[in-house]
């Protein structure tokens, strides 16, 4: 694995404290090198570009990936989605799920293009 990309320590709490993404404390955990962006399209293609990555995995990151950023590794991008796609669409299917009373629900996985 080259590294891990999140989404940037947000604001947490009445104290307002800093706090990472538990992407993030795990990535760290697991030694691996972490990168942060606010704008991936503007801050980070040079970044991916030099981890010359064979795969990208996404998954439920936030924000849309560039075309040049999605050409980048040499075998594609993958993306994991926590739903039976396409009835529950966006960014909350798996509480949608339940307010629906659905009985089956799943997980699609799809190249990025």
């Amino acid at each position: 694995m080259c590294g891990v990309v999140t989404q940037p320590d947000k604001a947490v709490g009445r104290k307002q404290i800093l706090t990472p993404s538990p992407v993030k404390e795990t990535a760290l955990e697991l030694g691996l090198k972490v990168y942060q962006y606010d704008k991936i399209r503007d801050e980070g293609v040079e970044d991916l570009k030099n981890l010359k990555p064979d795969l990208m995995v996404t998954c439920a990151y936030g924000q849309i990936l560039s075309q040049e950023i999605l050409d980048i590794p040499t075998l594609g991008t993958i993306n994991i989605h926590a739903s039976l796609l396409p009835k529950l669409r966006g960014s909350s299917p798996i509480q949608w799920s339940i307010i629906n009373g659905d009985k089956t629900t799943g997980v699609t996985i799809m190249m990025t293009e």
